[in-house]
């Protein structure tokens, strides 16, 4: 999990910090999904990885609620 203190960054940029640390860090070798949580004072992002390639994250992904 990464997070910010107050008014350090906007919600884009702490997702675009998520993809650039996952991809650094994970190499392609899993797949990971980025979610950036905005309702608090304070922005936070968790990554969630996989390496088993069974069963895809698209499937997880809709199942999830979208708030825009």
């Amino acid at each position: 999990m990464q997070s910010f203190k107050p008014g350090e960054i906007d919600a884009e940029n702490a997702y675009r910090l998520g993809q650039q640390f996952a991809d650094e860090v994970l190499k392609g070798k899993y797949e990971y999904v980025i979610s950036t949580h905005v309702d608090k004072m304070f922005f936070f992002s968790r990554l969630i990885c996989k390496k088993n390639t069974d069963y895809k994250i698209s499937v997880l992904l809709s199942s999830f609620t979208y708030i825009s």
